[in-house]
């Protein structure tokens, strides 16, 4: 009989992010440790349901927006006229105001390559152009989306509608404005110098590398959860994960769902021998359930496109 763990393994595994494993239990019954089992049942079924829902595209159930929500009969919702707000930036009474946590990050990008690369004067003031370029287009489409749904009594349908097109806007703030397809992330090969840049790319490969690893490891820990693994599987697991597919476009909320479904994406050929037969069995039931969701993968990496039959109105700043 194999020996399915290393007897070190339980301490020194880090436990996986509760956040992601709360989507994880979703999909993955009992597959928690105690702690984050424990976090999971004081906020289900208003978080739970919440994450799966985004998965499949459905709306929260009413439990899961009972904190946000007032019913106003059996079949009308209430909103606040801030509700849109407080999903997108995760409001709270003491939090900095939309527009002031973008520029929060703007400045914060900024600082990241001022401390990698040095920037001058000059070329501090071209980024910060094109960041609020960024800013710019993203708040329009938080504008419109408020024009569309400015709070009040709403029917269910509607406000399920509201809660799909939340969802990008969501994980597109939380992963940041000024990444890949960015105006900010276009305009860097004229602002920067050819050293500059290369140093930065250098440097932002390797953070985003080292992130997506830290990700996967979690996830796989997720999954050794339920398909009991070797040291020797779990690092092979990882290493696959890591070389044999993309980081994601951006990190934000929805990790797990984005990293197992490049796990699912890695060719069989390479995947399989890695497991034994009913080892791959279990495994490929999950791999299963995220191999159709290349669109929504894409939504969540920030790929925000304008409809151009419907522009975004004009916002002054």
């Amino acid at each position: 009989m194999r020996n399915r763990r290393s007897p070190s393994a339980p301490a020194t595994a880090p436990a996986p992010a509760c956040p992601d494993a709360i989507g994880a239990e979703v999909l993955f019954p009992r597959s928690l440790p105690m702690a984050c089992r424990r976090l999971t049942r004081s906020v289900a079924p208003r978080l739970a349901l919440a994450v799966i829902a985004v998965v499949i595209g459905a709306a929260p159930t009413r439990a899961a927006r009972a904190d946000i929500v007032m019913m106003a009969d059996e079949n009308d919702i209430t909103i606040s006229e801030n509700q849109v707000d407080q999903w997108i930036f995760r409001n709270s009474s003491t939090s900095n105001s939309p527009k002031g946590k973008l520029d929060d990050a703007l400045q914060t990008h900024i600082s990241l390559i001022a401390n990698t690369v040095g920037l001058t004067d000059e070329q501090r003031k071209r980024l910060e152009l094109a960041g609020k370029g960024d800013i710019a287009r993203f708040w329009s489409l938080v504008v419109r989306l408020k024009q569309k749904y400015p709070g009040g009594r709403m029917s269910q349908e509607k406000f399920n509608q509201m809660w799909q097109e939340v969802q990008p806007l969501t994980t597109r703030f939380a992963a940041g404005l000024h990444g890949r397809y960015s105006l900010f992330e276009k305009m860097l090969p004229g602002i920067l110098s050819e050293s500059q840049l290369q140093a930065y790319t250098a440097e932002e490969k390797a953070r985003r590398v080292r992130h997506f690893r830290a990700k996967v490891e979690a996830t796989v820990q997720i999954l050794d959860q339920r398909v009991p693994m070797t040291d020797a599987q779990r690092k092979k697991f990882i290493e696959l994960t890591v070389t044999k597919t993309e980081p994601p476009l951006a990190f934000g909320q929805n990790d797990f769902y984005l990293i197992l479904w490049r796990m699912s994406q890695i060719p069989e050929a390479d995947l399989r021998p890695v497991f034994d037969e009913e080892e791959w069995k279990v495994l490929n039931v999950q791999l299963d359930q995220v191999r159709g969701m290349r669109q929504w993968v894409e939504q969540m990496e920030g790929k925000i496109e304008e409809d151009p039959n419907n522009p975004a109105p004009a916002i002054a700043f």
